[in-house]
């Protein structure tokens, strides 16, 4: 269909909870479009690219709550922690500007690992009498994988071994001296260790390798049409939410017209928001997953009445469906290969009637 600039503007400014472009990214932006328009850059990759423009705000957000507590943010903690009239020093508010993407992820992770950090516990737990070397192996297999990373031409060993060195353990350690100056100095070692994790977090990040950065893209893609689909006011599980079990498939968004849509043997997203207020998942549409583990993100303002009449959709394990109102909802019919039904709402009525296998 080809992107306007005004188009990317807006999926940028909702995946960044608000805060709009600057000059700078608002021509990066345009640059975009525009190549979407002459052939240059299909749609995917111009709203991929325009989504890791949010990698140094959102994404920080997502993954060091994920890793350090066990679930990524609510709609209302990214709210709070990316772009908030009350937190005056969210991640697009001046303190933040001083940091680059590597050091705002280490800055979270030292924050959430020590002291009253909402993961101080179990972290200390988990890593007290734990060497750096450890750290570095243990977190870089959970976050990225060794597997996936091996596949992906990394040598792992050596990845390790570079993030284990003793001149990066210095650099961490007057890094955290410097910039969290009430880190107690029994938490030295500590914050080292989460200064580590963010690191890998980060690299995970710049890369797209990994578990986290790929279900931390799926978050990202989701917000950007406006509404979380996934929420949880006590936060949201990213690997629940968002399957990033084997490779990333494709995001397949649809329109208000007649879609027929089929996912790769990847793990696909499809998206069914809506444009200029419009539903897109309308009459006759045919979605198909095919292989991989696929996900629909079904959101409107208006209230989900039922199936559009026609609407097929097979291969698809897990759908969102998020109203503005209330859900009534039967997928015994017309749905195929569902296992997975999530629904959210604004507190109104929840109806649902799932098939067989579904849950």
């Amino acid at each position: 269909m080809a992107y306007t600039t005004a188009q990317l503007v807006t999926a940028y400014t909702n995946a960044n909870l608000g805060k709009a472009p600057d000059a700078a990214t608002t021509l990066t932006l345009d640059a975009y479009a525009t190549q979407t328009q002459t052939g240059g850059l299909s749609d995917a990759a111009a709203l991929t690219n325009t989504l890791k423009l949010v990698n140094s705000t959102t994404a920080v957000a997502i993954q060091t709550y994920q890793f350090f507590t066990g679930v990524a943010p609510s709609a209302a903690g990214l709210d709070f922690l990316v772009d908030s009239t009350t937190n005056t020093n969210d991640l697009n508010d001046a303190y933040y500007s001083k940091f680059a993407q590597e050091n705002r992820f280490i800055n979270f992770s030292i924050n959430l690992a020590t002291g009253a950090g909402a993961g101080a516990t179990a972290f200390a737990a988990a890593y007290t009498g734990v060497s750096y070397a450890q750290t570095v192996a243990t977190a870089y297999d959970k976050i990225i994988g060794n597997a996936v990373a091996t596949a992906a031409g990394v040598d792992v060993a050596a990845a390790v071994a570079f993030l284990s060195r003793q001149a990066n353990i210095d650099y961490l350690t007057a890094f955290v001296r410097a910039n969290t100056p009430f880190t107690a100095a029994a938490d030295i070692d500590l914050a080292v260790k989460a200064a580590l994790i963010g690191t890998i977090l980060n690299a995970a990040t710049v890369s797209g390798i990994g578990g986290y950065a790929t279900a931390t893209a799926a978050m990202i893609n989701d917000l950007s049409d406006g509404a979380l689909s996934t929420d949880n006011a006590a936060g949201v599980n990213l690997f629940t939410a968002y399957p990033s079990s084997g490779v990333s498939g494709s995001t397949l968004s649809l329109t208000t017209g007649t879609d027929t849509l089929t996912g790769t043997a990847n793990n696909d997203t499809f998206v069914a928001g809506e444009v200029a207020g419009a539903a897109t998942l309308t009459v006759g549409d045919t979605l198909s997953g095919g292989a991989g583990t696929d996900v629909l993100n079904w959101v409107q303002a208006a209230a989900v009445t039922a199936l559009p009449t026609g609407v097929t959709i097979s291969g698809i394990e897990t759908m969102n469906v998020t109203s503005g109102a209330a859900i009534t909802l039967n997928t015994s019919s017309g749905v195929t290969g569902l296992t997975a039904l999530n629904t959210n709402t604004s507190g109104a009525a929840q109806t649902v009637t799932a098939g067989a296998g579904q849950t």
